[in-house]
């Protein structure tokens, strides 16, 4: 299994011109066998282990990198690419390929390959749709103040949507909304008009500004800061 995810993220990384390969592996193992494909990108092999990251040195396009242990892959992954980024090792708001194993820490059992976006997450919540939109944060209280507002393109930002907003649904490139209710009337609007939309999330009211520039994953229910490249 470790060689075939070797192989494909070799591959990928490729296709999307990706600036490297991240390798989440005790043992090293994945990192090795992906150097003996020779990628055009680095390979970045994160460990938790010393003697690892010692001997990932001697391979040909490899970079160590230290990282604690973590029992969560999702958390893991993410770590690893912030770690990177502020090390300088990775470009922010690139999309990079990740090779891990599940569970993870257990030497090889490497048998997940992923693209994910280097950028900084701001906001998270549950999303309606698998569309992503970039555009200029609007901030709108009131229904008054989004039609005020509101410019096309931009990602709007509610508590709650209700038919009052439908004015500006066919000019607004995104909706984002506090409220978590999934199978709400401001959900089915938002569907009606094929937006982008994320439910849930928290703080975005002090967490946001207008005019803030940001990229939304419709996938993953991501908001990321400023314009990063998103898994189509």
């Amino acid at each position: 299994m470790p060689d075939a995810v070797s192989g494909a993220a070799v591959l990928i990384a490729k296709q999307i011109k990706a600036p490297a390969i991240i390798s989440l592996s005790r043992s090293g193992l994945t990192a090795k066998m992906i150097s003996k494909h020779r990628p055009e990108c680095p390979i970045l092999g994160v460990t938790p282990s010393q003697q690892t990251w010692r001997e990932l040195a001697l391979w040909w396009g490899v970079q160590p990198v230290r990282l604690s242990e973590m029992s969560d892959i999702n958390v893991a992954a993410r770590e690893a690419i912030t770690t990177c980024v502020h090390q300088k090792l990775l470009p922010e708001g690139e999309l990079v390929v990740i090779t891990a194993g599940v569970p993870v820490g257990r030497p090889g059992s490497t048998n997940v390959v992923e693209v994910l976006t280097t950028g900084t997450i701001l906001l998270s919540g549950t999303p309606l749709s698998t569309r992503n939109a970039v555009g200029k944060v609007c901030i709108a209280r009131t229904p008054q103040e989004a039609i005020e507002k509101a410019t096309p393109g931009c990602v709007l930002v509610v508590r709650q949507l209700n038919e009052d907003y439908r004015p500006v649904l066919d000019k607004v490139g995104a909706v984002l909304f506090e409220s978590g209710l999934l199978f709400s009337e401001g959900g089915a609007l938002a569907m009606d008009y094929n937006l982008p939309c994320i439910v849930g999330v928290a703080d975005a009211f002090s967490t946001l500004m207008d005019d803030d520039t940001v990229s939304i994953d419709g996938t993953r229910g991501l908001v990321y800061r400023g314009v990063v490249r998103l898994v189509v």
